[in-house]
C-alpha cells in the first residue's frame, strides 16, 4: 500500500476543519497529523466527531503543532489547500457530531425553539488579530443588528468565548439570550472544551439568521454549513473568510 499524503494542521477547530477537508479534496485519502495543543482544548478530532471517510488521524502529542519537525508532506498549516477541487466546501456535510454532542444540540434546540437569531461573539485572542486584518466586531454593532432583525423578540443563542460579552448581553437581552454553559478547561483563556465548540457552531448554522464576527474561523464555518444544505439559512455578510486571503496564513495571531 502506497504511502498516505500528510498534512500537519494547526489552529482553532475551524481552521483545521478547513485544511482537513480541503486537503482531502485536493490529494484524495490523506493522514493528518493532529496535535492536541491548547487552541483545540487538548482534544482530538475524534473526542468530538463521527470519522470522516478518506482521513486517518495521527496523534503527535500535547505541543504546538507549529513545532512539530517529523516527516509530513504539508508542514503545520491552518489554511486552505491551493488545488482544492471546486465545490469542496459540500464536504461540511460530512462533519457529524457524535451522540452524546448531538444529543446536547438536540435538547437546546428544543428548549429555544425553531425561530431564533445567533451571534457570534469573537473575543480573547481574537480581539488585536481582528484589529490588525481591518474590523474588530464590537458587541454594541452586534446588538444593533439584533435590534433591527428582531427587536429583541425572538431568541438570541449567543456563542462566545468571553464571559464579560455574556454578561454584557444578558444584562440587555434578559431571559432572550440563551447560550451552553461553558466549562473552564484550566489552560486557556477561553472558557471553554471542544465539545462546547461544536453545540455552539451547530446552534449558530441552525438559527433562522445568523451574525457572526469579522475574521472570525469560526463564524466562516458557520456560514459554510448554513450555504451547503447543511442547515437552512445563508451567507454572513459580516463575517470576511480568512479562507479567500492569501495573506492569512503565517501571520501572527
Amino acid at each position: 500500500m502506497s504511502k498516505l499524503f500528510s498534512v500537519c494542521v494547526m489552529g482553532g477547530l475551524a481552521n483545521r476543519i478547513r485544511s482537513v477537508l480541503s486537503w482531502r479534496s485536493a490529494r484524495g485519502p490523506i493522514e493528518v497529523l493532529w496535535a492536541r495543543s491548547e487552541g483545540i482544548c487538548r482534544a482530538k478530532f475524534t473526542d468530538v466527531f463521527e470519522p470522516l471517510e478518506g482521513v486517518t488521524f495521527t496523534d503527535i502529542g500535547d505541543g504546538p503543532a507549529q513545532d512539530y519537525k517529523g516527516p509530513c508532506d504539508v508542514a503545520p498549516t491552518c489554511g486552505l489547500a491551493p488545488d482544492a477541487k471546486p465545490g469542496w466546501t459540500e464536504s461540511y456535510c460530512e462533519l457529524r457530531p457524535l451522540p452524546h454532542i448531538q444529543a446536547r444540540i438536540d435538547e437546546l434546540s428544543t428548549k429555544i425553539g425553531d425561530s431564533y437569531h445567533a451571534i457570534h461573539a469573537r473575543r480573547t485572542d481574537h480581539v488585536e488579530h481582528a484589529r490588525r486584518y481591518g474590523h474588530f466586531t464590537t458587541n454594541e454593532e452586534l446588538l444593533a443588528w439584533l435590534s433591527e432583525r428582531a427587536g429583541r423578540t425572538l431568541p438570541l443563542y449567543l456563542a462566545t468565548d468571553c464571559p464579560d460579552t455574556l454578561a454584557w448581553f444578558r444584562q440587555r437581552c434578559g431571559a432572550w439570550c440563551n447560550t451552553e454553559p461553558k466549562r473552564v478547561n484550566g489552560y486557556d483563556v477561553r472558557a471553554q472544551t471542544l465539545a462546547d465548540a461544536v453545540i455552539d457552531i451547530w446552534m449558530c448554522a441552525g438559527a433562522r439568521e445568523f451574525r457572526g464576527s469579522w475574521f472570525s474561523s469560526f463564524s466562516e464555518t458557520v456560514d459554510v454549513l448554513r450555504c451547503n444544505g447543511v442547515f437552512p439559512g445563508g451567507f454572513d455578510p459580516h463575517v470576511h473568510m480568512p479562507s479567500q486571503d492569501a495573506s492569512y496564513e503565517g501571520k501572527k495571531w
